[in-house]
């Protein structure tokens, strides 16, 4: 026969809690882990950043963003995307005078 223990409201409520943290840190560390080995090909970076093939084109020959290419095809890490846009991250001015 099993039996039955239950736990206070409040120990109830913690344990919720835990849980939330655990599951925001898994939901975090897969997005990262996701980020880091997807790849986009050159026109859904292009379409991402708003800017034309020639540009992106300018961005290779530059050095300005890493890539990978297999036959005619380019490829760019989704996590070398976004460390470029945090390089060009412009705070807002208040934030800039506090």
């Amino acid at each position: 026969m099993k039996t039955f223990q239950f736990i206070d409201f409040e120990s109830y409520q913690e344990l919720l809690q835990k849980i939330e943290q655990i599951n925001q840190k898994l939901s975090s560390i897969q997005k990262s882990s996701m980020n880091e080995s997807k790849w986009l090909t050159n026109s859904e970076v292009s379409e991402l950043l708003n800017v034309t093939p020639r540009t992106m084109q300018n961005y290779r020959d530059k050095g300005t963003i890493p890539f990978s290419q297999v036959g005619k095809k380019i490829y760019y890490k989704a996590s070398d995307i976004d460390k470029h846009l945090e390089r060009h991250y412009i705070k807002a001015l208040r934030e800039r005078r506090a």
